[in-house]
C-alpha cells in the first residue's frame, strides 16, 4: 500500500512475513514500512498483533464509510510505530499521522514523526490494499 499526499509526502507499508507457524504469534504480521516527508525518511519493519491489525482495519472501514473518526494502528512494540488516519473535518477531508521509531543497539532512540493530507479518494483504495496485507 503506498499512500501519497498532496505534496510529495509517502507513507508505504508492505507485508513482510507473518509470526512462526505454530506458535501464538503466526497471524501477526511483520511490517516494512517507509515514510518520506519534507526532506525527512525513515524506513524500517515493525511487528503488529493480529488483534490490532484486525481493529485497525474494522476501523478503517467505518471511517470510509462514514468519513469521519480516526483508525488507529500501534505497533507490538509502542515505541516503533504509531499510525492514525482521521478525518480532519465534516467534509471527509483525511489525514494520516504517527511515527515510526527505533531504539540503536547502543542506547539511542530514533524517531520520525510526520503527518499529511491525502486525497479522501485514496481512501477506499488503503483499505483494500491493507486488508490484502493480513491474508
Amino acid at each position: 500500500m503506498k499512500l501519497k499526499g498532496d505534496n510529495g509526502q509517502l507513507l508505504a507499508i508492505e507485508r513482510a512475513s507473518f509470526g512462526a507457524l505454530g506458535t501464538p504469534a503466526e497471524e501477526d504480521l511483520l511490517l516494512n514500512i517507509t515514510v518520506k516527508v519534507q526532506g525527512y525518511s525513515a524506513a524500517d519493519k515493525a511487528w503488529v498483533v493480529v488483534n490490532d491489525w484486525r481493529g485497525f482495519l474494522s476501523e478503517l472501514q467505518a471511517l470510509e464509510r462514514l468519513r469521519r473518526g480516526h483508525a488507529t494502528l500501534q505497533g507490538a512494540s509502542p515505541r516503533n510505530l504509531s499510525l492514525v488516519i482521521k478525518a480532519t473535518d465534516r467534509t471527509g477531508h483525511v489525514a494520516v499521522s504517527g511515527f515510526l521509531g527505533w531504539d540503536t543497539p547502543d542506547g539511542f532512540a530514533q524517531k520520525l514523526e510526520f503527518g499529511f493530507a491525502f486525497d479522501a479518494g485514496m481512501l477506499p483504495t488503503v483499505v483494500r490494499e491493507l486488508e490484502e496485507l493480513g491474508r
